[in-house]
């Protein structure tokens, strides 16, 4: 799959509702990919807002590369794009799994001690950089 068209089936992309997905061109730093830019609302779900979550965060944005030179159709793509919100949907979750009455989060996504609880560094260390 080339650049220009992985850019075209992306713009074709719905997710949820104030889920906004993009890609652009990134081979000038990854041969063959395509950066996939995801700006969606969501609560922030810092410790002080549990266990309701009523306060908005600034919109967060969050960027993924798709090594598209290898794949064959629209639907290859569209299962890497989806791993990429998956990823998102897990990320955010881990934010708001917390435990009352004290809120702990123990597999918070920001901190040692829940990345390190939840097994997978190298993915949260990562996470959204790119």
């Amino acid at each position: 799959m080339n650049i220009s068209d992985a850019i075209e089936l992306c713009s074709r992309i719905i997710y949820k509702p104030n889920f906004v997905l993009w890609a652009e061109d990134h081979s000038d730093r990854f041969e063959g990919c395509v950066a996939v830019n995801v700006m969606y609302d969501a609560p922030n779900f810092n410790r002080e807002n549990a266990p309701d979550y009523s306060v908005p965060a600034p919109g967060p944005n969050v960027k993924f590369v798709v090594e598209v030179s290898s794949l064959d159709n629209a639907q290859d793509f569209y299962r890497e794009v989806l791993e990429g919100l998956l990823r998102i949907e897990q990320h955010e979750s881990r934010e708001a799994f917390r435990i009352a009455p004290s809120y702990d989060s123990p597999f918070h996504p920001h901190t040692v001690s829940g990345i390190t609880s939840w097994g997978n560094p190298q993915a949260d260390y990562t996470f959204g950089l790119v």
